[in-house]
């Protein structure tokens, strides 16, 4: 009975193995991480308004100190309007879309002004203000994979450029532009947008042009001709612009898959493949 037992433990372990093996690396598991939330996620959601509040997010004045991450903390204030304090800034909360990880913002200061065209911030917002640092809780964009390809999506699409510039120190500009502004601001000043990628080179501005102002937006509508409406350069700022929360999930980084499953790596692997195994 002895001898039986002692043949039969080494094929249950080269059972095992095998069975461990060919979970890890079959067609599914091989790009696909499972996520756990540890105790976080037996918090109550909250509502704040029409927005649905649940892991990671949480409200800085109702949820219990251990329910959610901090770093992703929301408040909920008068007439149930939700806002970001982000980098100092007041940001409200459009949106919060929990498939693709995503949040949907605009200043606080733009969207109490939705019918004065002509109103500006007193700062500028690039993504450089939310996605600078390697260990920031939020990005404007992130990684995608789609039939073993691996894509980085942009969620800010263009930016709104205020110019000031002599008399036809811009006429030659490939960009939508609009004059909009009052007062002393009106002289010389141009609202420009052009797409993401476009550096100011690219936009052949003169060389006595200079940037008063920036805004990013992810306003989904595309530019198809250069001349645009105030109304339309409104209607951009009130949309606002979309950050990426994907990395809450991640030690690393992370990767969206096409079925919406968070996939976690080490920098180190994306640089050999885009076959991104599961690393955590």
């Amino acid at each position: 009975m002895l001898s039986l037992y002692s043949s039969l433990v080494p094929l249950l372990l080269l059972v095992g193995i095998s069975l461990y093996v060919f979970n890890a690396f079959s067609s599914d598991n091989m790009w696909t991480t499972k996520v756990t939330y540890a105790d976080k996620t037996m918090c109550s959601p909250g509502w704040c308004g029409r927005h649905h509040i649940r892991y990671p997010f949480r409200l800085n004045n109702s949820s219990p100190s251990y329910c959610g991450d901090h770093r992703y903390t929301l408040s909920c204030e008068s007439d149930n309007q939700l806002f970001l304090y982000l980098k100092s800034i007041k940001l409200k909360v459009h949106s919060i879309n929990y498939n693709n990880y995503t949040i949907r913002l605009v200043d606080a200061s733009v969207a109490l002004h939705t019918h004065d065209h002509s109103s500006l911030l007193p700062y500028s917002l690039t993504s450089s203000n939310f996605s600078s640092g390697k260990d920031e809780p939020y990005h404007d964009w992130f990684r995608y994979f789609h039939n073993r390809h691996l894509d980085l999506i942009r969620l800010t699409k263009q930016m709104v450029y205020l110019m000031r510039c002599p008399p036809y120190g811009a006429e030659e500009s490939s960009s939508a532009s609009a004059t909009c502004m009052n007062g002393s601001y009106a002289l010389g000043s141009t609202f420009y947008v052009s797409d993401l990628g476009k550096s100011l080179q690219d936009l052949a501005f003169g060389d006595s042009c200079h940037i008063e102002w920036m805004y990013m937006t992810s306003w989904p509508a595309e530019i198809k001709d250069r001349n645009i409406s105030c109304t339309d350069i409104h209607h951009m700022l009130l949309y606002g612009f979309e950050l990426s929360w994907l990395k809450v999930y991640c030690k690393n980084d992370a990767i969206l898959s096409d079925r919406n499953k968070v996939i976690c790596y080490k920098p180190a692997l994306i640089l050999k493949s885009c076959k991104c195994i599961s690393t955590s």
